[in-house]
């Protein structure tokens, strides 16, 4: 009897020991898909629009970048001119120059192979990135300029516009409710905007606040505080009314990134940062905390509780990171070390035996877990 898939589980992979900087092991990027049953049976990784992998002698990096539906997908498409990539290097920073540094997002069918750039129709920028559906419209950010300035545009890709309508600095991927809330992180501060056009500021003291993210019942909301981006150890969590700010739990000094790459980083990571459950009757949070000198675990806190719990425990030196429950909440998947090559693996989210879905070889790393739970199920 053939096993009924129940999850698709995408993720990203990639060479990680290439010398010549970031853009030389980004753009080895592929992207894969596991089918997972419910018990957890899981089958081999298969690759993903590889026939958008290579255009007139160049190398693009085709990273996963979302699920429509069970055989409907978004990937990003990405190249780097080599002298542009050069340029970075020597800057230790991010360049957006026309035509030197492209990111486009496109659909694709994994059933028919056929494929859109979206971010060509009505195109406003040659990086566009983050597309998620809210109620009717899509939302994602494009590059104008050197800002990423939120944009919005019906579910055919059409009629592209800006989410607010007045300049707000450097404003990355704020979320929009069905109810009218808008969760936005400007210039690294984080602020509550209501239907009724008020707007909460949610003060920490802080100078980096970063990745707020509400709660599956919409009655709050997390994200990370501190100095700097390295040092943004506090776990916040805030009431939707913008009350009761409260720092729940710290990370014991984590940085709040994992290294994807064996060799110098000038982003220095991938942002690792706390999750909710799924579950509508659990306000459960799932985070990474430094808990040894050399490495990381995962970590969960009930938040109605304030009771802590260790997900994993693995040695000095072993890094666990990007803890990803599935839509159901029934299953948690992270990347770990502990092989010695980024593998991803999955475990039951109420414990129980870990398995490896990814097969990435040596001087490569799997990353960026994107779960799909299959229609009827």
């Amino acid at each position: 009897m053939e096993t009924k898939i129940a999850y698709r589980i995408a993720y990203s992979q990639s060479k990680t020991n290439l010398k010549g900087g970031k853009w030389a092991n980004v753009a080895t990027t592929k992207s894969y898909i596991v089918n997972m049953a419910d018990d957890g049976a899981t089958q081999e990784p298969f690759e993903i629009a590889s026939e958008y992998k290579y255009e007139n002698g160049r190398e693009w990096s085709v990273q996963f970048a979302g699920w429509d539906s069970d055989s409907e997908i978004r990937f990003y498409r990405a190249w780097t001119e080599q002298e542009h990539a050069q340029k970075e290097e020597e800057k230790k920073s991010f360049i957006f120059d026309n035509d030197k540094k492209i990111l486009h997002t496109w659909k694709y069918n994994l059933d028919t192979g056929e494929a859109a750039d979206i971010t060509e129709i009505e195109k406003v920028s040659d990086y566009c990135t983050g597309f998620y559906r809210s109620g009717d419209k899509y939302i994602f950010s494009a590059m104008i300029g050197q800002n990423q300035v939120p944009y919005v545009c019906e579910l055919d890709y059409t009629n592209k516009r800006p989410l607010f309508d007045k300049t707000l600095a450097y404003t990355y991927m704020p979320t929009v409710s069905e109810d009218g809330i808008t969760i936005r992180q400007t210039d690294y501060k984080v602020y509550i905007e209501y239907p009724d056009g008020t707007t909460k500021y949610l003060d920490t003291k802080q100078n980096f606040n970063f990745a707020p993210v509400r709660s599956p019942d919409g009655k709050y909301l997390t994200f990370i505080a501190g100095q700097t981006n390295e040092t943004a150890d506090g776990v916040y969590v805030a009431d939707i009314s913008g009350d009761n700010l409260t720092k729940i739990t710290t990370r014991g000094g984590y940085i709040g990134a994992i290294l994807t790459l064996d060799v110098p980083d000038h982003h220095k990571g991938s942002s690792d940062v706390p999750v909710w459950s799924p579950c509508k009757n659990q306000h459960l949070i799932y985070f990474t905390k430094k808990d040894n000198e050399n490495g990381a675990n995962i970590y969960q806190i009930d938040m109605d509780t304030g009771i802590e719990s260790k997900i994993t425990d693995t040695g000095d030196g072993t890094l666990n990171y990007h803890p990803t429950p599935s839509p159901d909440g029934k299953w948690l998947s992270f990347g770990s070390n502990r092989s010695g090559t980024r593998q991803l693996y999955v475990m039951r989210a109420d414990g129980g035996e870990l398995k490896q879905i990814s097969k990435a070889p040596e001087f490569h790393g799997a990353m960026h877990v994107n779960w799909h739970l299959m229609a009827g199920q």
